[in-house]
């Protein structure tokens, strides 16, 4: 995750979660603040990676009184830590990483209660589109999971926490039994974004990128898109 591609995302108007920098100086207080501001119980604690690092670290649904502990290792370590609106973890409907190779776009999804790094980091993928733009407009759906292997993952995902039970519950994860692929209305909105994405990819320097996104049902009003990052790939 890269700084600067979270404030284009910004700068651009895209929908995006909450953030701050954190300062090294006050921690406890900064974050106080915006939880405060925000009217959380919960955040997202998330870092830039240093040097030739693949992945920072992060912890979703963080808690403050267990986790400041984690934030100081950080900053000593001399990562900057970006303190984020958790969303809603539980409602997420489908989180995607929308990946530009030329004319080529690549969408890549996972499904209601899964997180986004559940696709980057854990090895879930439960569909996978191919968007051709030249020389004729195409979709070709790559990649489906089946009902068995979807039911899989979800049990899988459940026995990573034992907690993750107990919330699950209340959410996406155990509520379907087969994976609900990308509605159209989902895949027309990630390619009408293409323009302005092109737009903060040649700003950080790269024709090519990848774009981490989520949709997530908030307040139980429909879902929304949110955000998370972009980095430019070579």
């Amino acid at each position: 995750m890269k700084l600067e591609g979270i404030l284009l995302l910004k700068k651009y108007g895209l929908p995006h979660l909450p953030f701050f920098v954190l300062k090294p100086q006050k921690v406890e207080e900064q974050i106080k603040f915006f939880m405060n501001e925000q009217n959380l119980s919960l955040i997202l604690i998330r870092t830039i990676e240093k040097n030739n690092e693949m992945f920072a670290p992060s912890i979703v649904d963080a808690n403050l009184d267990k986790n400041l502990p984690d934030i100081k290792r950080f900053l000593n370590k001399g990562y900057k830590v970006i303190i984020s609106h958790p969303g809603n973890t539980l409602f997420n409907t489908h989180n995607i990483n929308i990946v530009r190779l030329g004319s080529e776009i690549t969408i890549e999804a996972v499904g209601p209660g899964f997180i986004a790094p559940d696709l980057n980091r854990n090895g879930y993928i439960h569909e996978r589109l191919l968007v051709k733009l030249k020389p004729t407009f195409e979709i070709e759906r790559q990649f489906l999971v089946s009902d068995e292997n979807y039911q899989k993952d979800c049990f899988k995902k459940l026995k990573q926490k034992d907690e993750e039970l107990v919330r699950a519950k209340k959410g996406y994860l155990l509520k379907f039994k087969h994976y609900p692929p990308l509605s159209q209305t989902e895949i027309s909105y990630c390619l009408k974004c293409l323009s302005i994405l092109d737009k903060i990819s040649n700003d950080l320097g790269y024709s090519n990128y990848v774009v981490s996104m989520g949709f997530v049902n908030m307040d139980g009003k429909g879902e929304e898109p949110y955000f998370w990052d972009i980095y430019g790939i070579s």
